[in-house]
């Protein structure tokens, strides 16, 4: 084998990109196959080995993911497959429990809104074999941490095994100034005090979830997480508590989305700035020591055809595991549009287990390590954030910059490009923006979300698509009917313009009809007329629009239809116009203010 190696000389990047560069026939390597991340960076189609010689430091952070077990025998790989229970019917709440932790679950979020009898709740549970959150609503006392401590006490175990820690779920209103910040601190603070002594049950975490679900990119979670820390760590420091201390005690929550490489990236890059960020502190700590607490993307989830969710939870819970994570929640696919039920809950858990039971995620600690695409991922996130670090402290700070609008107003403009890159289907969302499921009716509540200006709230990747399909069900509902377009193929049969148009307005709801290809205007004046529709759809080549389009739009003028071509043939728009034919339709078309538009103009 090593002498079929030998037979194949090393070919460098340069040689790869010259080749790649003859293979596209003069047309400019960097504008064709260089990519351009939302994060602003540039992103190559293939990297090498020679990538790998400016990032030789990640190194010392492969293979430090998760503490070693010690257990004999157990996997090197660890994560806990995490299950949120509801504790307001304290038996029920047990009942659930005891049934998730009999099929894979080891580790549970504690959804707490009220003071809890964590006897009854965790009766016959056995906390050293697994992780135990407290998610603590914002009504919700610091005291019911000491409660629950006492619990653990009454067991005669060791501080030491109990393992997981308390998700302060009252973040959003902090972003959003609903809180000031002595008072957040200061919850935070006391709940940091009382878990001090459990070193493995974290009482402080840094949330950058809200960043994400809210419609930010991997460099704003990373880089307004580590400001977020860097205020938070000093309150703390300044308040008598030793900074190692409280690097001991505080974990990261971060959610983990579909953007399958950047979120493996992202994942080892805010590990690696933790732990930079400790050592500027004078901390000492081991990378594989950091609690990383994954949830799955609530903004990558869609009530539309909501059975994709499963996949997309499946792709964010492998780059978060792959990334490093050491807890894992994956939300039911249902969640977006009712109350997760016992099969949407099943469904959710399982898909940790498939990737440890079945996929052997747990068999190796860090199979991303050396990749040439991922380590020079992982750097340029890392870089990237802390430039968004520094500008964020020459700010004034975290809070300084939540305070001016400066953080959510960064957020609010990465989902505004992002909304865009729905409407015009620069990025798909399948079963949402392409490829949707027509068989399927829009049954959901739709709220339209209210956001003031310094507020941030979490929304999805799928809310504009969601707000427009409500719209048109709302208009069927109204007229009892559905609302159709009749397609009106030209010339040799256009299949791909055909097939384009159909999925432009069944995306949006429509039922499309394709009428028979006509092959004079006479005849597509004839079947506009005829059609049972007030929207009409020209469809076929530049060249048939040139000799047909024209006459069809003056042919229709009388006829109170609205036309609209698929296609811009830019050399006969004026003319087009002019002849009634107003709406246009291609691949950069916003298929959203489009829609909207006809509805109007059709007073629908």
């Amino acid at each position: 084998m090593t002498k079929l190696f030998e037979e194949f000389s090393p070919v460098s990047k340069q040689e790869w990109i010259e080749q790649a560069t003859k293979d596209l026939k003069g047309d400019d390597f960097e504008k064709k196959l260089i990519s351009r991340a939302i994060e602003g960076f540039s992103v190559f189609p293939f990297y090498t080995q020679e990538d790998l010689s400016g990032v030789d430091w990640l190194k010392g952070y492969q293979n430090k993911l998760s503490a070693p077990s010690a257990i004999p025998g157990e996997s090197p790989r660890i994560w806990g497959n995490v299950a949120a229970i509801k504790t307001s019917n304290l038996q029920e709440g047990n009942k659930e429990i005891q049934s998730v932790l009999d099929n894979g679950v080891d580790a549970l979020v504690l959804e707490i809104g009220a003071d809890t009898d964590f006897k009854a709740l965790l009766r016959d549970v056995l906390p050293q074999y697994i992780q135990i959150w407290l998610k603590l609503s914002s009504s919700v006392s610091p005291s019911i941490v000491s409660a629950f401590l006492e619990w653990f006490e009454s067991k005669g175990l060791r501080v030491s095994e109990l393992n997981g820690g308390v998700i302060f779920n009252d973040f959003q209103k902090a972003v959003s100034l609903q809180h000031d910040k002595i008072e957040y601190s200061s919850s935070l603070k006391n709940i940091f005090e009382i878990t001090a002594a459990y070193p493995n049950f974290k009482g402080a975490g840094i949330d950058a979830s809200l960043y994400h679900n809210s419609g930010g990119h991997a460099v704003q979670e990373i880089g307004f997480g580590i400001s977020q820390a860097i205020d938070l760590i000093d309150e703390l420091t300044e308040a008598g508590i030793e900074a190692e201390t409280v690097f001991q005690n505080m974990f990261l929550r971060v959610s983990a989305g579909v953007n399958y490489f950047t979120e493996i990236a992202k994942f080892r890059a805010f590990r690696i700035a933790w732990h930079r960020l400790a050592g500027l502190y004078q901390v000492e700590l081991d990378p594989a020591s950091i609690v990383v607490f994954a949830e799955t993307s609530m903004w990558a989830q869609s009530p539309i055809d909501p059975y994709n969710n499963l996949l997309r939870n499946t792709t964010a819970a492998m780059s978060a595991i792959l990334g490093g994570c050491n807890a894992l929640q994956v939300f039911p696919h249902s969640q977006t549009y009712q109350e997760a039920d016992g099969f949407s809950k099943r469904m959710a858990r399982n898909i940790s287990n498939i990737l440890k039971e079945e996929s052997y995620f747990d068999r190796v600690m860090d199979p991303v390590a050396g990749s040439y695409y991922l380590e020079n991922l992982t750097s340029t996130l890392l870089t990237e954030s802390m430039k968004l670090v520094k500008q964020t402290e020459e700010n004034g700070g975290w809070w300084s910059s939540l305070e001016k609008g400066i953080v959510q107003t960064a957020i609010k403009e990465t989902r505004k490009t992002r909304f865009a890159s729905m409407a015009t289907r620069k990025e798909i969302m399948v079963g949402v923006n392409q490829y949707v499921n027509q068989a399927e009716k829009i049954q959901i509540e739709f709220q339209e979300i209210e956001e003031g200006q310094k507020e941030l709230k979490p929304h999805s990747f799928s809310y504009p698509m969601v707000k427009l399909r409500k719209r048109v069900q709302r208009v069927i509902e109204n007229q009892n009917a559905q609302i159709e377009v009749v397609i009106l193929p030209l010339g040799n049969n256009p299949k791909q313009r055909i097939g384009f148009s159909q999925g432009f307005f069944q995306t949006a709801g429509f039922d499309t009809q394709v009428a028979e290809v006509s092959i004079d205007a006479a005849s597509a004046i004839e079947k506009g007329k005829s059609a049972n529709s007030k929207f009409v759809v020209l469809v076929g080549a530049d060249e048939d629009y040139e000799a047909m389009a024209v006459k069809i739009g003056e042919g229709m003028a009388e006829e109170g239809k609205i036309l609209i071509l698929a296609g811009y043939p830019a050399n006969q728009i004026e003319n087009l116009v002019s002849a009634g034919v107003k709406h246009f339709i291609h691949l950069k078309t916003d298929l959203i203010a489009t829609i909207d538009q006809l509805l109007e103009e059709a007073q629908l």
